[in-house]
């Protein structure tokens, strides 16, 4: 069933050169790009870059022109945000009983060690992605992680600040955590079996070999990321615990969701010293939900949730337990689960509600020292949603909040700014803002140690939605220093890039620009902006002069999208930015995970390639794509003429681009023939709703490396080696002697421990 990488025609359409590959690396304005992030969305307008240009006169769209004011008059009615700790587990738990429907059973035994019955997870279903333990959650990223040797690394969001990921590097090793599929192939192209596995793939002289692989369902793990320091790889996932006096449903006659077991994070930690075979140190089970990960220097620290609306209340903090090797092999009923930190340890953040609800966890792990103790920091009242920013020395936790006024319900963000010190992770403020975060990129820290943060302000009132947008600055202190309120009243804020002293900010209503705004002296002001058709979710720095923009296409008068859309500018000229260049690439219906998530997007400048010897490339970019064509649809008997029309897709694989927009090449895992229509019953108006995938097929492309002059593309079943320009060199199969899941009669997904 393995099948070589292949290059394969790809339909590039609509190509408009507007600038000559020679004049691309000539020009600077040594301005520096840093902390590059934008989240997927339809705007028209895309860069703009410009210096003199004084006042706003945008803000002339506005449903309702008074939002901005009314919007500080709701804020400023919000509670205060309030600090504060609890005397005793006591009081803590009287705090979660008044949140929470499920009662406590007992308060005799409050924050015992709890003996855990079953610990579940680790089982793969094809195809049932909700019974998965999810994608690690979208974040954009600007800069590469610098991976082993000259292997590229992972895309992320601050240079020095590691992201897990799926795929990680060590020397001539590379790491690869996630679904291995087999079986039979059904109609709509899944693979109907499916297991969690660890690969280890070393690319020595023999070629691409598959050296080892670590089956992850009798570790009880539903795998999310890694990261590799050293001889150590630190692997984190998703399962559910159970305790022996958990209560039964029965006893919970109203809440039956009372007695269900609790989420919790396993994060598993192998010596890798010899990567041929890993060697698991230690297991550890939180009391959470995963919700983001960053690594600064040796140190791991992972963000987690404990929601507890519907948790047993019996214990009032976050429990843990940490095993290693020789526990694993216990009885079950031996394993205790005790509380990760004191009662007197965890800081009340009173938001909106006077409830307590959940819990956010940091926990800080040593990779240098597999012995060491994981420490956590614990703050109650509300837990982390998934924005989540880091810098070196701090973690800055966005929460989301609606508080009423005058009628409409209004949005605020909460931030949580949490100091980093190795082992030692402590809360220093917290402070909010009007208006939600896009994602974690629309927060940044400046290298003073200011905090910038840009939001869409939203107000609900009968189904309506106002907004306006705006960006604040913060000091280390967490006190506003400077903002820009009401901008582009009746649209949101669908992509920010920050670099040190600006802000490039795009909203979005049809058709609408990227705002440029100065952050000198902490004070922003708008100074100019650019519009061109479609829009980019990605934005990538070439060098001081040049980016690439990564999106879709639009249609000009409902904003529908296209085919993708790839844009190089031209902002040498701050004042008279431009398109260089434009490639549009398939129809409706084509699409990337690098819009969504950045750790699918690489690029490598002109200096990385001549390091390698490639002397003539101004720099060549690499993204996973799904192409889909209109006219192909049409000829399989897709009736649908209107704008929404979706295209037949024809190709899913790795695209490779010089930064001109050029064409160097593709590459693709799946066998040939696999988009072949093979059910006439599918030609029909609906029939683009029946129509094959390659996501659980095996060989749908997620990731991309480099490594001198050759690329390294990533499926679940495939590691496969091209040249710069898709030509095959080498591949590896990973799914080799792989046990696949079983289910019992039930279908019950979980492997049980």
């Amino acid at each position: 069933m393995a099948s070589p990488p292949k290059t394969t025609s790809i339909l590039l359409e609509h190509h408009q050169q507007k600038d000559t590959p020679a004049t691309i690396l000539l020009k600077s304005t040594g301005r520096k790009f840093v902390a590059l992030c934008v989240g997927a969305a339809l705007v028209a307008g895309v860069v703009a870059i410009a210096l003199t240009v004084e006042g706003n006169d945008r803000n002339d769209k506005s449903d309702s022109p008074d939002v901005a004011g009314a919007y500080a008059a709701a804020f400023a009615s919000s509670p205060p945000l309030s600090v504060a700790t609890y005397a005793s587990c006591a009081e803590l738990l009287a705090g979660r009983e008044a949140s929470s429907p499920c009662p406590v059973q007992s308060r005799d035994t409050d924050n015992a060690p709890r003996r855990i019955k079953e610990v579940r997870g680790g089982r793969c279903r094809s195809r049932d992605s909700w019974l998965r333990g999810g994608p690690v959650l979208a974040e954009d990223a600007a800069v590469e992680d610098a991976g082993g040797d000259d292997f590229s690394g992972t895309n992320v969001q601050e240079a020095g600040v590691d992201e897990a990921d799926a795929v990680k590097t060590s020397g001539d090793f590379i790491f690869k955590v996630g679904a291995v599929r087999g079986g039979e192939r059904s109609s709509d192209g899944a693979l109907t079996d499916c297991a969690y596995r660890l690969s280890v793939v070393e690319d020595g002289a023999d070629g691409l070999t598959l050296v080892a692989s670590v089956e992850l369902e009798p570790l009880v793990i539903t795998p999310e990321a890694m990261f590799v320091h050293g001889d150590v790889l630190l692997l984190y996932g998703s399962a559910e615990v159970t305790y022996e006096d958990t209560a039964a449903s029965d006893d919970y006659p109203t809440y039956a969701y009372c007695g269900a077991g609790e989420p919790a994070t396993i994060v598993l930690t192998f010596d890798v010293a010899d990567p041929t075979a890993p060697v698991l140190l230690r297991r550890e089970i939180i009391e959470s939900s995963y919700v983001s990960a960053r690594k600064v220097g040796s140190y791991a620290y992972l963000v987690l949730a404990k929601r507890t609306y519907w948790a047993d209340a019996r214990s009032s903090v976050p429990f843990y337990r940490s095993e290693d090797a020789a526990a694993l092999a216990g009885p079950i009923n031996e394993t205790l689960m005790a509380p990760a930190v004191a009662c007197d340890e965890v800081v009340y953040l009173n938001t909106v509600s006077d409830g307590l609800d959940d819990f956010t966890i940091v926990a800080a792990i040593d990779m240098a020292d597999a012995n060491a103790e994981t420490t956590f920091a614990v703050v109650a009242g509300r837990a982390a949603d998934g924005a989540v920013y880091a810098s070196r020395t701090s973690i800055y936790l966005a929460l989301a909040e609606w508080t009423a006024y005058e009628g409409e319900t209004w949005t605020r963000s909460v931030f949580i700014k949490m100091k980093l010190d190795g082992a030692r992770v402590a809360f220093e403020t917290s402070f909010s803002a009007p208006g939600q975060l896009l994602n974690q990129c629309a927060m940044s820290e400046a290298a003073d140690g200011s905090f910038r943060a840009a939001t869409t302000s939203r107000a609900v009132a009968d189904w309506w939605f106002d907004t306006s947008n705006n960006l604040y600055v913060f000091d280390a202190d967490g006190l506003g220093i400077g903002s820009l309120e009401g901008l582009a009243p009746g649209e949101t804020i669908k992509a920010v890039r920050f670099t040190s002293d600006r802000c490039y900010l795009v909203t979005f209503v049809q058709t609408d620009p990227l705002f440029v705004i100065s952050l000198d002296n902490a004070l922003p002001r708008v100074l100019g902006e650019l519009k061109i058709p479609g829009f980019s979710a990605y934005l990538h720095p070439v060098n001081a002069t040049h980016m690439l923009g990564i999106g879709h296409d639009a249609d000009p008068d409902t904003g529908t999208e296209r085919g993708l859309q790839f844009s190089l500018f031209d902002v040498s000229d701050e004042l008279n930015p431009r398109q260089s260049a434009v490639r549009i690439v398939g129809d409706r219906g084509s699409a990337s995970e690098a819009l969504d998530d950045a750790k699918a997007f690489q690029f490598w400048s002109a200096s990385d390639l001549r390091a390698t010897g490639v002397s003539s490339s101004p720099g060549i970019f690499a993204l996973p794509a799904q192409l889909a064509s209109l006219a192909l649809a049409k000829e399989r008997g897709s009736t649908d003429t209107s704008v929404w029309a979706t295209g037949a897709t024809y190709y899913q694989g790795t695209l490779l681009f010089d930064v001109a927009l050029n064409p160097l090449g593709n590459v693709t895992h799946l066998e040939p023939g696999f988009w072949d229509e093979d059910d006439d019953e599918n030609n029909n108006y609906w029939w683009s709703y029946s129509q094959k995938s390659s996501l659980d097929s095996g060989a749908h492309i997620t990731r991309s490396m480099r490594r001198g002059d050759a690329v390294y593309t990533f499926s679940d079943n495939f590691v496969s080696k091209t040249s710069l320009d898709g030509r095959p060199i080498d591949a590896a199969a990973l799914a080799a002697n792989a046990t696949y899941s079983e289910y019992d009669d039930d279908g019950y997904p979980y492997y049980v421990w």
